[in-house]
């Protein structure tokens, strides 16, 4: 299927780059191929879908498999302490952050799988979810959006404010995420990378018009979602700018999240479960250029003992730890680094 063929060794399907590869639902199994003990490809979570008649629904469904099959390395993770933590990224001068869903959970924002309370427990994902629902159903995605927004009172959590320390620190550079919450920028991340787009931007299907959204405007009492789906003025639909089941996500993006990676020296990889692609190519695509990766979640994950070099079993917010051991006195550790931008900032020691 694609450029690889059952019973061909990694080496000899035809690579790609992250940028060209096609994300949709998460992989239900991973499936052995070939004669390499680790080489593995996602069955399921590689579909390409191209809309060819959007009002009508009409779509075309493509499977690349030689974009999907990943060379994993064994690898020992060590457990390390928050503490240890702390004296890694104190040594580190470049650091980037790659997270998921887990860093929203204690947000208040309920997780879309895994529980009886999750978002496709309650909404149909082929129908609330997908491209080509959207098409034939364009309120739906809308409906979850205002019922999630109205329903659930969202907040940053310590986590969130930890990030944002880090970055006036100067550590942090940038912050890779699968969120589309925004709470990375309301915290005060200054170079976030949305992969899955932002929940407060929408783009009209029509005459592509970007609107800025805000959490007033997702409330059921709204005037702009009190006709579900909004509408443009020119007559138009209203999309969120989200990537649902079925689309791609921007090539930009990814080549800009590749870009961060290769310029960092540390990699901290928070709440994912790596089940969806795109986390696990860009860990992968780290491993390969021998960027430090630490692992941060309350349970290890599919790349534990493949790629991080570290795990820290911890929840989210407990990264504000990390961050009040980094600030130190006054005067000293705690101080911000020059910026690469050249604001005035105070040389981290």
């Amino acid at each position: 299927i694609g450029n690889i063929k059952i019973g061909k060794k990694h080496s000899e399907c035809k690579k790609s780059k992250i940028g060209e590869i096609c994300w949709a639902a998460p992989a239900k199994a991973v499936y052995i191929i070939g004669h390499q003990k680790n080489t593995i490809a996602y069955l399921g979570s590689f579909l390409r879908t191209e809309v060819e008649r959007r009002k009508t629904g009409t779509v075309k469904t493509t499977i690349n498999m030689g974009n999907l099959v990943i060379a994993t390395l064994k690898r020992e993770t060590q457990s390390i302490s928050l503490e240890e933590l702390a004296e890694i990224i104190r040594g580190s001068k470049y650091m980037v952050a790659l997270t998921g869903s887990g860093t929203s959970a204690e947000s208040n924002i309920p997780s879309f799988r895994g529980s009886n309370n999750s978002i496709w427990s309650k909404y149909d994902p082929k129908i609330y979810g997908t491209i080509w629902g959207f098409w034939k159903y364009p309120e739906k995605i809308w409906e979850v959006i205002r019922d999630i927004s109205s329903d659930y009172e969202i907040q940053l959590n310590p986590g969130h404010i930890a990030l944002s320390t880090l970055e006036n620190l100067g550590y942090l550079k940038s912050v890779i995420t699968q969120n589309i919450d925004g709470l990375h920028e309301e915290s005060g991340n200054t170079k976030v990378i949305p992969l899955h787009g932002n929940v407060f931007e929408a783009l009209c299907c029509t005459c592509s018009k970007a609107v800025k959204l805000n959490k007033i405007m997702l409330q059921k009492t709204s005037h702009f979602m009190h006709q579900l789906p909004p509408e443009c003025p020119c007559g138009g639909i209203f999309k969120p700018n989200i990537v649902l089941f079925g689309e791609v996500i921007s090539n930009d993006l990814l080549k800009e999240a590749e870009k961060e990676i290769a310029k960092c020296d540390l990699l901290l990889v928070i709440g994912t479960s790596s089940t969806v692609s795109t986390a696990t190519n860009l860990c992968y695509f780290a491993s390969k250029k021998k960027k430090k990766i630490v692992e941060i979640n309350i349970s290890k994950t599919y790349i534990t003992n493949k790629m991080p070099d570290y795990h820290v079993c911890a929840k989210f917010s407990e990264l504000i730890k990390v961050a009040d051991l980094l600030k130190g006195p006054k005067g000293s550790e705690g101080e911000k680094q020059e910026s690469d931008g050249g604001a005035t900032d105070k040389t981290r020691q």
